[in-house]
């Protein structure tokens, strides 16, 4: 089970209402424009849990219309009604206001795969493509420029087409297909390597036509449908355009090498009249829309199918609760919605083994939504991270996912309910405790005697007395692991582990070395301490005097365990002589064998679950390691 944490960004007191906000496709860093309290407006950026970025303020008299990031450096364009094109660098805060090209209202920016390119464009026609530098930084004046004389309205770069698969060549070659060896040598047809993005493009205006601007800069009509185009798609699979009108009429074409479109489907999105559409386009070709219903329309242009997907009651939603935004996260397989209530959506996409492919409906399952206040007008997930970012038109939340935190230990058992509220059962006097935390719980030890929280900032322990619950101590502390012992507290920073008490105060440190690397996992058993590194090495500490003693010597379990990307677990006996593992492989998957140290023997054994058997032999180290 998930919980999502909510952080409301720390907007500064000149910003308003926010109007727009856009996360940076990689970096965990967002953009909101906002109005401002005296006159004009704002764009600010932001980090992932909402701390403001002082040095990336701008401000402006006139309003800003379009925010688009660079698709990896870590730069904000920006236009403005009044024409201007500003491009923000973060974090230095440095701004490069683009040549005067502009005298109407931008209306779109758009930037190529790399972002070697960046496309303005006004509501009165004028083009102009600008070149960029591997650094993000504009280089002269603009490239070319095109007059259209009407309101340009989207703008998509064409991939470029695909060159030959070197691999898959090399492969065939090695194999000794003949005619993959010739492309490799002089007397074969050349390789065709393939540039490294598209610079070709396509901008839509808003008496329906679409032109095609080609690598030179050329430019040429395209198609023209019926009514101002609202968002153009790109097919890459089928190498077709998809136009949606302000109508809501959605029409496909093919695109020729030469340049021509020819249209093989039209058809009538349905929605409700009279209300904001919101329109979403995922890589896997999944159309979605959101009209101010109950309910969300997919359509799978791949597949030619359409569906709905509608709130149910039975999980916290109302009667007459509309849906006025979505966005999708492809890294998640997530489907967020926001509603007139204040709630957020949740599908997940979830493939089932022995389900029919066919039956794409049956891949959503709604979750029990999010609740923030106000009426959601705007989500959209983004980052590396897969933050969601939601604006209820009075202020802006980032969420972040957190798999819910739970602990058992000497009768005692924490399971979180909410990002601040843990469920407490001592199971020996069957009192049943609930604990609300003022920090977001990221993490909970317990004992017979104390509660310990964490959220990766701030460490809080309570007492664990009877019926009542006392808070003891409270301290700023980075660790993400935390593990406790009678009354004292182990916590992890860079090759060391600090013991404190629950006050927050260091009584011993415990050292790594650089081989041993940097403790990220703790667990305690008893009287004794196992911890894991992230180089896969595991020590164990005797917890039974004053202070910690090494059990044994530093163990490098890569040296017994094949293909070991990460640990992921590591628990000890009572006594401290064995150890149980579970890593990750190479390839980030789980590894489905659990591993076993024999402190005392130095050998490594598992059990692998796919075969239902133990291993049949040990790992030991070599006469050299001993």
């Amino acid at each position: 089970m998930s919980v999502y944490f909510d952080h409301r960004i720390e907007a500064p007191e000149s910003s308003d209402v926010p109007s727009q906000l856009t996360w940076h496709p990689a970096l965990p860093v967002l953009a909101v424009a906002s109005s401002n309290s005296t006159a004009g407006s704002n764009v600010d950026l932001y980090l992932q849990e909402g701390e403001y970025v002082e040095s990336c303020h701008v401000e402006r008299p006139d309003q800003p219309t379009v925010l688009r990031w660079h698709p990896t450096k870590p730069v904000l364009a920006l236009g403005w009604e009044n024409g201007e094109v500003l491009l923000l660098t973060h974090p230095s805060g440095d701004q490069t206001v683009l040549p005067n090209t502009h005298t109407a209202c931008i209306t779109l920016l758009e930037w190529s795969s790399s972002g070697s390119r960046l496309v303005t464009g006004d509501q009165i026609g004028a083009l102009a493509v600008w070149k960029v530098d591997a650094r993000g930084r504009l280089q002269g004046n603009h490239l070319i420029k095109h007059e259209y004389k009407e309101h340009l309205t989207c703008c998509i770069f064409r991939p470029a087409s695909p060159g030959d698969d070197v691999a898959m060549l090399a492969r065939a070659s090695v194999s000794g297909d003949e005619s993959a060896l010739d492309m490799f040598s002089w007397k074969g047809a050349p390789l065709k390597m393939g540039p490294q993005e598209g610079l070709a493009f396509y901008v839509s205006t808003a008496n329906g036509k679409v032109h095609r601007v080609d690598e030179q800069g050329k430019t040429s009509t395209l198609l023209t449908v019926e009514g101002a185009i609202k968002k153009l798609f790109y097919l890459e699979k089928r190498e077709a355009l998809a136009v949606i009108t302000e109508t809501l009429m959605l029409s496909q074409y093919t695109l020729g090498p030469e340049g021509g479109a020819q249209e093989f489907m039209k058809v009538k999105l349905s929605s409700k009249s009279g209300h904001n559409i919101d329109i979403v386009w995922t890589e896997n070709s999944l159309l979605i829309t959101a009209t101010g219903e109950q309910l969300i329309r997919l359509w799978d242009l791949e597949r030619d199918d359409n569906y709905v997907l509608s709130l149910d009651e039975t999980l916290g939603f109302e009667r007459g609760e509309m849906i006025n935004c979505v966005s999708y996260c492809a890294g998640k397989g997530i489907l967020a919605a926001g509603t007139s209530h204040g709630r957020i959506a949740i599908w997940r996409m979830v493939v089932q083994p022995d389900s029919s492919r066919s039956d794409t409906k049956a891949q959503w399952k709604l979750q029990t939504p999010t609740e923030i206040e106000g009426n959601v007008t705007h989500l959209q997930w983004g980052s590396s991270l897969n933050l969601l970012a939601a604006n209820n038109s009075n202020m802006v939340l980032i969420l972040c996912e957190h798999v819910m935190s739970a602990h058992f230990s000497q009768q005692v058992a924490a399971v979180q309910l909410t990002p601040t509220q843990l469920s407490i059962t001592h199971f020996t006097t069957g009192v049943h405790l609930a604990l609300q935390s003022d920090i977001h719980i990221k993490g909970v030890c317990v004992t017979k005697d104390s509660v310990t929280v964490w959220s990766g900032k701030q460490i809080t322990v309570y007492e664990l007395s009877g019926t009542v619950l006392r808070n003891t101590g409270s301290f700023a502390c980075d660790s993400h692991v935390v593990a406790v012992h009678g009354e004292n507290l182990y916590t992890v920073e860079p090759n060391r582990v600090q013991i404190r008490t629950q006050q927050g105060t260091v009584k011993q440190l415990l050292s790594f070395s650089k081989a041993e690397g940097n403790p990220v996992l703790l667990s305690v058993c008893q009287s004794y301490l196992v911890v894991g590194t992230d180089t896969a090495h595991i020590r164990v500490f005797d917890l039974t005097r004053r202070d910690a003693k090494a059990h044994c010597s530093a163990k490098n379990l890569a040296d017994h365990i094949a293909n070991l990307g990460a640990l992921r677990s590591v628990k000890c006996n009572a006594n401290g002589s064995q150890i149980s593992i579970l890593i990750s492989q190479v390839n980030g998957r789980p590894d489905q064998k659990v591993y076993f140290y024999d402190v005392e023997m130095d050998t490594v054994t598992h059990f692998d679950f796919f075969i239902g058997r133990p291993s049949s032999g040990v790992s030991q180290p070599d006469d050299s390691e001993r």
